[in-house]
């Protein structure tokens, strides 16, 4: 599965696709949501499959299957943060889409701290 793809156009139909720009980026469209639909489908028939089974094997994961309908639920460790649960809450954070904080954002900055009491010291201008 590789990362490029070549689009070649018949002879007959590149006079009047140079023409008409709007028409040539709607046969593109077309081509790039054929690829697309067919790397999704082949990632969803083979790779997350064969992922999920490495991670599972690697101790990452659990898959449980559902009884009656057989779906597959990921199951993770809960205890994997305890040895850094500073980088538990950056990761927890960012996988959980928190968006960015500021004031274009008009959302605080979120304090991340090992003593949920202590309290930031200046130490210049930033």
């Amino acid at each position: 599965m590789g990362g490029q793809a070549l689009v070649t156009v018949p002879f007959p139909l590149r006079f009047p696709l140079a023409f008409d720009g709007k028409l040539l980026g709607q046969v593109l469209r077309i081509f790039i949501d054929t690829a697309a639909s067919n790397y999704r489908r082949r990632l969803a028939d083979w790779g997350i499959k064969r992922i999920l089974r490495f991670l599972e094997r690697h101790g990452v994961i659990t898959l449980v299957t559902a009884p009656g309908d057989g779906e597959i639920t990921v199951v993770t460790d809960e205890t994997i943060g305890e040895k850094d649960p500073l980088m538990a809450r950056l990761l927890a954070a960012a996988t959980a889409g928190a968006s960015p904080a500021g004031p274009t954002h008009k959302r605080a900055p979120v304090r991340i701290v090992r003593d949920p009491d202590a309290t930031p010291v200046a130490k210049g201008k930033l």
